[in-house]
């Protein structure tokens, strides 16, 4: 009895199999000089009489085509499901119908899932920028790329303007001559994890960043959405501001510690190349060796900006 049941359940497998189905797909494009949407256009055959019976039913008009070219017009399955019913006189195949289905004049249609693969490679190279591990946590994209040109296209990431957090991202499709025929666009979110410097107790402001101080800690750059600091020149920075105890230190947080300091008497150097010559000066800011900084010449009484060249010397001219 089993073997016989067996034989049965082969049989039926066997015959729909052979009967199949017509899908639909929730994206297509028909062609520009269609004023019509016709069965084949929207379904696919599967298993041989599905193929028997879209060859010989396929060219029955099921809606009307949008007017223009590039056009499209959003079908609900069941209304596209009654078109068909309403339109062919013999029974049908199972029909898979989605919800809707969008249909677009001309071009071309992808999948955007096919493309995440590569679009996933090229921005995790950009945030690889930051200099961590890249994880993508979430893509904000249309589900389907319509593209108005009928000639085969390549797809490029435009370059990203943020590399953290939330990432607006533009997908260009580029013909063969490099021309951008469509563009899509949406919204990436990703982390990017990576040990960065942390003050290992609170830091006063002006306090000079020592090696003691300071503690890496494993933290999500774009959640930072700002540069951290890089943790160069350890004993020659200080903090601008008070960073508490377990906080990152952001690069804005730190500059040089000064060696000129705010009403010093400085050695003014002017040097355009051609001239050079020396005056005495006074600091009107704070600075480190590198920075600028507004110094007061003492001589004609005017303030000038000048590069700190050491403790006693700054330069005017080619900062």
């Amino acid at each position: 009895m089993r073997a016989v049941l067996l034989f049965l359940v082969m049989i039926l497998t066997a015959s729909a199999a052979t009967a199949g189905r017509l899908v639909v797909p929730e994206a297509v494009c028909v062609p520009a000089e269609a004023n019509a949407i016709t069965l084949a256009h929207v379904a696919r055959a599967e298993g041989e009489e599905a193929m028997a019976f879209l060859e010989r039913w396929g060219a029955t008009p099921v809606a009307l085509a949008p007017q223009a070219i590039g056009g499209r017009v959003r079908i609900l399955g069941r209304d596209l499901q009654q078109a068909v019913a309403g339109r062919i006189p013999v029974p049908a195949p199972p029909l898979a119908f989605p919800e809707a289905i969008v249909v677009q004049r001309g071009g071309q249609v992808v999948a955007v899932e096919r493309l995440r693969p590569a679009l996933e490679q090229a921005l995790g190279a950009h945030l690889a920028a930051l200099g961590g591990e890249v994880r993508i946590t979430q893509w904000r994209l249309p589900q389907w790329f319509f593209i108005a040109a009928d000639a085969p296209v390549r797809f490029r990431l435009a370059p990203p303007s943020a590399l953290s957090g939330s990432i607006p991202v533009r997908v260009e499709a580029v013909d063969e001559a490099g021309v951008v025929r469509d563009v899509l666009s949406g919204v990436v979110l990703a982390e990017v994890w990576a040990e960065v410097p942390c003050a290992a107790r609170s830091l006063s402001r002006g306090e000079v960043v020592q090696e003691q101080s300071v503690v890496r800690m494993r933290m999500d750059l774009a959640a930072l959405g700002r540069p951290v600091w890089d943790g160069a020149g350890m004993g020659a920075v200080r903090v601008r501001s008070a960073v508490p105890q377990g906080r990152p230190i952001l690069a804005e947080m730190v500059e040089p510690v000064p060696v000129v300091e705010r009403g010093r008497m400085v050695r003014v150097v002017f040097d355009n190349g051609r001239l050079r010559l020396a005056v005495p000066g006074q600091s009107l800011e704070d600075g480190g060796v590198g920075s600028v900084i507004r110094v007061r010449n003492l001589q004609s009484q005017r303030v000038v900006e000048a590069r700190v060249v050491d403790e006693s010397t700054v330069r005017v001219g080619g900062i």
